[in-house]
């Protein structure tokens, strides 16, 4: 059996071909962990501390919103001794109807300009 000869430069084809498939293995390795790198300091990290923060903020939002029932509860039970309970119920309605209205004219006189 013959061996294949080796070319002009001395060197087999065969092992030119492996070594051209060797360094194109180590480029698409070398791409594919920098790319990895960027991606995970650009765009990972900065998505990770973006998403820490709007969970923080929604247990925030979340424990003023409990708050703010319970303070509601305690000033309608207060109101309610003080004045009696229809009279808080009457009272806090006319509140939200007045600013009800106080909202619409403010937004109806900002349409209109």
């Amino acid at each position: 059996m013959a061996e294949s000869s080796p070319g002009p430069g001395g060197s087999n084809p065969e092992s030119i071909i492996d070594a051209l498939a060797d360094l194109l293995r180590l480029a698409t390795t070398y791409v594919r962990q920098q790319v990895e790198t960027i991606t995970r300091e650009k765009v990972v990290l900065p998505l990770q501390k973006v998403g820490v923060a709007i969970g923080a903020a929604f247990a925030a939002g979340c424990l003023l919103v409990i708050g703010l029932i319970f303070v509601a509860v305690a000033v309608v039970i207060g109101l309610g001794h003080l004045i009696g309970y229809g009279w808080t119920f009457f009272l806090i309605g006319a509140v939200f109807l007045i600013g009800s209205a106080v909202f619409l004219v403010i937004k109806g006189r900002n349409l209109q300009r």
